[in-house]
């Protein structure tokens, strides 16, 4: 993977100097740049920097604001993680419950229509979500403010935090609602689910005891699987 990133960017991402430059650099001026970025060693000593820098965790500067990328990790970061850590844990105990529920009544007139309901949610954008959201909830009913940040990570769960929040969690629950769904409709269908209905148990008690531990290993995965989301620019 990182040797793809350096090959797509080196051959199909345009001159890094030229594009710092800019239109009205003089050669002198790029050349100057691409001496001070390494760009004129060999393909093989870029690469090499380029490993270097990842395992050492020098990022750079910022082509746009010239700042250290580091810093701009660890001052946005805090703000990133106040808003995505709860849409993770929320989106994950409220779809859970969800999906076990209709999966308990599979192939009922309610698991249909929740399976429709869940399609055309997938099928609006999120962009639809957020300009609708801002609309009813910001300005018509005046409960959220649509920007602002301050340096109480309180003030910004409570305030800031709740309307990306809510909408995220709206629209993650139509996904993994049928993603795990189908988990437990894959464990419903295996031998031990039959042997402990023939055991007597309630549907309740095998769903509860049995069902939900072991599909709780490809949905923990897919949780695991979804982290990186989290860092990474919502």
């Amino acid at each position: 993977v990182v040797l793809l990133v350096f090959l797509l960017f080196k051959f199909f991402g345009g001159d890094p100097a030229e594009i710092l430059g800019g239109l009205n650099a003089t050669p002198k001026q790029v050349d100057a740049i691409r001496q001070q970025l390494g760009l004129n060693e060999p393909l093989w000593t870029q690469f090499g920097i380029f490993l270097k820098q990842i395992a050492t965790f020098d990022w750079g500067k910022s082509w746009a604001t010239n700042e250290a990328v580091s810093h701009l990790f660890a001052t946005r970061l805090p703000a990133t993680l106040t808003v995505m850590v709860p849409i993770l844990i929320l989106e994950t105990l409220l779809a859970i419950p969800f999906a076990l529920a209709v999966a308990y009544v599979r192939g009922s007139l309610t698991d249909r229509s929740i399976m429709v309901l869940t399609t055309v949610a997938l099928s609006i954008s999120f962009l639809v979500y957020v300009i609708v959201g801002q609309y009813v909830f910001a300005f018509q009913l005046g409960w959220f403010p649509v920007q602002g940040w301050s340096d109480s990570v309180l003030n910004n769960l409570v305030t800031y935090a709740p309307l990306p929040v809510l909408l995220a969690v709206a629209v993650s629950l139509a996904p993994q609602t049928r993603l795990y769904r189908s988990f437990f409709l894959d464990e419903i269908g295996h031998d031990y689910v039959r042997t402990a209905r023939a055991k007597g148990l309630t549907e309740t008690t095998i769903l509860l005891k049995h069902v939900l531990r072991n599909a709780m290993i490809p949905i923990l995965t897919n949780v695991a699987v979804s982290l990186p989301g989290i860092f990474v620019g919502s």
